[in-house]
């Protein structure tokens, strides 16, 4: 999982970037607060793919599918 140790709302953002010639549904993507609620968990489906250190407020409308 990558981590993201600061991660500022409004100033910066997650793209998520697929293979070539593959697709992402949108659908499966989620966002999870920590437990200590210094920061986001980004899921695809059941796996974490990115921690975000002070992403707490971030939303999947906050992530950009790069296909």
């Amino acid at each position: 999982m990558t981590v993201i140790t600061d991660f500022e709302p409004g100033v910066d953002y997650l793209a998520l970037k697929t293979w070539p010639g593959t697709a992402l549904d949108v659908r499966v993507i989620s966002v999870r607060v920590l437990d200590d609620a210094t920061g986001s968990d980004v899921l695809i489906g059941d796996t974490a793919v990115a921690r975000m250190i002070g992403g707490q407020g971030l939303t999947v409308a906050d992530i950009n599918v790069d296909r």
